[in-house]
C-alpha cells in the first residue's frame, strides 16, 4: 500500500495519547459562548505546540473559526500583530481601536491561538 500524506498525519494524530480529554475540554471551551482566555504554558519540551496543533485542528473540523497564529514569527509591535489578526483573520485593522470591531465580526465560534506567547515580552 502506498502511504499518503494524509494517512501519514491521521496515524500521527493517533499517536497523540495521554491529552485526549484535555484537548476535549480545550475545544469545548473554544466552542463556548462569551469571551474567555486560557493559558497553555509549561518548560520547554512537554509538548504544548503538539497539544495547540491538535486543538486546532479538533476545533477547526468542529465549525469552530480559528485564529493561529505564531508570536515567534511576529514583529512585536502594535503594528505587527494587528497585521497577523487581519491576515488570519481577513479582515482589515488599521487602528488598535479597529481591533474589537473586527473580532467582533468573525464568525462565531471562534478561537484566537497565540502560539510562542512569550515571544511578545516586549509588548506586555
Amino acid at each position: 500500500m502506498v502511504e499518503t500524506l494524509a494517512t501519514r498525519l491521521e496515524e500521527e494524530r493517533s499517536r497523540f495519547v495521554g491529552r485526549g480529554l484535555l484537548v476535549d475540554q480545550l475545544v469545548e471551551f473554544a466552542r463556548g459562548a462569551g469571551t474567555v482566555a486560557t493559558f497553555v504554558h509549561g518548560i520547554p519540551g512537554i509538548g504544548k505546540s503538539e497539544l495547540l496543533v491538535e486543538v486546532v485542528t479538533r476545533a477547526r473540523a468542529d465549525g469552530v473559526c480559528v485564529l493561529d497564529l505564531d508570536c515567534g514569527a511576529i514583529e512585536p509591535t502594535d503594528i505587527g500583530v494587528l497585521d497577523a489578526i487581519a491576515r488570519s483573520s481577513g479582515t482589515p485593522i488599521g487602528t488598535i481601536d479597529q481591533l474589537p470591531q473586527a473580532l467582533s465580526q468573525l464568525p462565531s465560534p471562534a478561537l484566537m491561538v497565540l502560539a510562542g506567547y512569550a515571544a511578545w515580552g516586549l509588548i506586555d
